[in-house]
C-alpha cells in the first residue's frame, strides 16, 4: 500500500483530524482510497462490505488486511477475492444483531471484550428464548435483565456475552442439523426406490382420538393430511 499522512484535511472548516480519530466507517474509506491511488478495482458491493467489516467489528488492521487481500485478488484478477468476501460476510453475519456493531458499543462508553452488542429488539427476541441479556451502561457496568420491562423501558444499549451466543448458535446449528436429517429421512422414505416402512403417531388432538391405528392411504380417504400426524 503506498505511504500516506495519516490524518484528514477539511479545507472547508480548515481542520485536520488524524485518522485513528475518525469512524471505523471514515478509517475504512480511507484505506480504500488509499489502496485504489493508482488503480480502481474493488466493486461498489467489495467496497460496502469493508466499511461494514469495520464498523461492525472494529478492528482497523483486520480491516486493512481484508481491504488489501481484496484489492491485490482483484488487481490479479484471481478468484482469492470473492473467498475473501465470503470469509468476511461470515464474520459479519455471526454476530447476533445485524443493526449494530462493537464500534458504537464503544462509542457509547461500555468497553467489555467478553460481551457483543444488541439493539432493543433483538435484545427482547433473545430474552423470551431465555438467554442472558444485560443492559449496558455508559460506565462500563451491565446489569442482568430480569424482566422484558428492564428492556423496553431502557433507551440504552444491551449486549449478551459472547460465551452465551456461541452456545446458542451451536444450539440453532444442531436444530437445523436434526430438522434436515429427518426431512431427508422422509423423503427418502416417501419417494425412495427401497422397500422402507414408516411409522406415524398420530397427533393427541380430539379429531384423532377415534383412531387406534390405521394405515396413510385409510387416514387419506378420511380427508386426514399429513401434517395430523409426525413420523420417528
Amino acid at each position: 500500500m503506498p505511504q500516506f499522512n495519516d490524518f484528514e484535511i477539511d479545507l472547508v472548516k480548515k481542520e485536520i483530524t488524524m485518522m485513528s480519530h475518525l469512524s471505523p466507517a471514515k478509517q475504512a474509506e480511507g484505506i480504500i482510497n488509499r489502496l485504489e491511488f493508482a488503480k480502481t478495482a474493488f466493486s461498489d458491493d467489495e467496497r460496502n462490505l469493508i466499511v461494514n467489516y469495520a464498523f461492525k467489528l472494529n478492528d482497523m488492521e483486520k480491516t486493512g488486511e481484508l481491504a488489501e487481500r481484496i484489492y491485490y485478488e482483484e488487481a490479479e484478477g484471481n478468484q482469492g477475492a470473492a473467498l475473501a468476501v465470503i470469509d468476511a460476510q461470515t464474520e459479519i453475519d455471526a454476530l447476533p444483531d445485524p443493526m449494530i456493531g462493537l464500534w458504537e458499543m464503544e462509542e457509547y462508553g461500555y468497553l467489555a471484550e467478553g460481551m457483543l452488542p444488541l439493539t432493543k429488539e433483538t435484545a427482547l427476541e433473545l430474552f423470551d428464548r431465555d438467554l442472558p441479556v444485560y443492559q449496558l451502561h455508559k460506565d462500563g457496568s451491565e446489569t442482568l435483565i430480569q424482566g422484558r420491562e428492564q428492556v423496553t423501558e431502557y433507551e440504552g444499549i444491551f449486549g449478551i456475552e459472547k460465551a452465551d451466543w456461541k452456545n446458542e448458535k451451536s444450539l440453532r446449528a444442531l436444530q437445523e442439523e436434526l430438522a434436515e436429517g429427518r426431512a431427508n429421512k422422509e423423503a427418502q422414505l416417501l419417494y425412495g426406490d427401497s422397500d422402507k416402512y414408516g411409522i406415524y403417531q398420530l397427533k393427541d388432538i380430539p379429531q384423532m382420538r377415534q383412531f387406534q391405528f390405521a394405515g396413510t392411504e385409510s387416514l387419506k380417504r378420511r380427508g386426514i393430511i399429513k401434517h395430523h400426524f409426525t413420523t420417528f
